[in-house]
């Protein structure tokens, strides 16, 4: 009989365990309430995030899988990762206590970001997510549902298993989510790159990728050095300004009142063509080294960037360096060091 019975609770518990291993990924409340969790995040094709406070953004993902931002800019994809990735693990662990109800629905009116994800045409999934955590460092969420209207409870969500705060996930700042990728073509897509130095014309160049690489005009001097040539192309598969800066309030006063030091232009094989006007930056308080210039002290760490004539950027001066390169640097043998007796 004992064995029996011991036999008993072995089915028993094995019966319990197949039963939460099917049911662990069942939602625990219905999707009026808590729809949340995306499965195929795969399938997205489009993603809203509004913020009145701060702004709109609109990611879509065009027929290459690169998702543009606003419909005018190549987003940062590990930044699109990471809100995917998010979606995918949030799951609703309980609804806010009616006791606090009131105190969070007022506080996601005027502190939250409205979501609106896409599949294709048809509209998936809404809901407004707190900009702040809640106990725990969970999330506050609340789900809006397919007739437009909200949910009546807020609910708590968590992030996969751990205590991750998802808020920080759902920034609208256009700044944050534009990709810092400066000239957004492969070393292998360029035509031609222009380099011109307005107060030291000799120093100006020009390469053309069609039939050999080459910079001209050429130095009587010698020939191309081909291997620091070939480095120097492969700088412009993976250069990135610094941040945009196109809040600074005096961008339009400073582009018309200084002229820059340095222009580039850089059009790939298919004639799309993006320029940078580089500009040097005053000493501030950030400011670790100081150049000189003409007598005029500047940051030698960063320097302003006009990129098409649009965007005010800033560009590390470890990137400058490797774009702004002088013509007769390519017709400089690479020094030999004779090995020691």
């Amino acid at each position: 009989m004992k064995k029996n019975l011991f036999y008993l609770l072995i089915l028993m518990v094995l019966a319990a365990v197949a039963y939460f291993a099917f049911k662990k990924d069942e939602p625990l409340f219905a999707r009026d309430d808590a729809n949340f969790k995306i499965e195929n995040t795969s399938d997205i094709t489009k993603i809203f995030l509004s913020d009145p406070g701060v702004g709109n953004i609109k990611l879509t993902k065009n027929s290459d899988g690169v998702w543009i931002v606003n419909d005018k800019y190549r987003a940062r994809q590990d930044w699109v990762v990471f809100l995917l990735e998010g979606m995918a693990q949030q799951n609703a662990t309980q609804m806010v206590p009616k006791s606090a109800h009131n105190t969070t629905v007022k506080a996601l009116a005027g502190n939250s970001v409205k979501v609106e994800v896409f599949q294709g045409d048809k509209k998936t999934h809404a809901y407004f997510v707190a900009k702040d955590p809640s106990r725990d460092n969970l999330t506050v969420m609340l789900n809006i549902k397919e007739d437009g209207t909200n949910a009546p409870r807020p609910f708590l969500v968590s992030c996969g298993h751990g205590g991750t705060f998802l808020g920080v996930r759902y920034r609208t700042d256009i700044e944050d989510w534009r990709d810092k990728r400066i000239f957004l073509f492969a070393s292998d897509e360029l035509s031609t790159i222009e380099i011109e130095y307005p107060k030291k014309p000799e120093a100006s160049f020009t390469i053309n990728m069609q039939p050999k690489p080459a910079v001209l005009p050429s130095l009587d001097t010698g020939t191309v050095n081909e291997l620091r040539l070939k480095k120097y192309l492969s700088f412009y598969d993976k250069l990135f300004c610094m941040g945009f800066e196109n809040d600074y309030i005096l961008k339009d006063t400073f582009v018309r009142a200084f002229e820059p030091f340095a222009k580039v232009k850089v059009t790939a094989s298919d004639g799309e063509s993006h320029s940078l006007s580089t500009y040097y930056r005053q000493v501030n308080k950030t400011t670790h080294n100081v150049i000189t210039v003409n007598g005029k002290q500047y940051d030698g760490d960063s320097f302003f960037g006009l990129y098409d004539n649009e965007d005010f950027m800033l560009i590390s001066s470890l990137t400058a360096q490797k774009i702004l390169r002088e013509r007769q640097e390519f017709f400089t043998a690479e020094k030999t060091v004779t090995p020691a007796n």
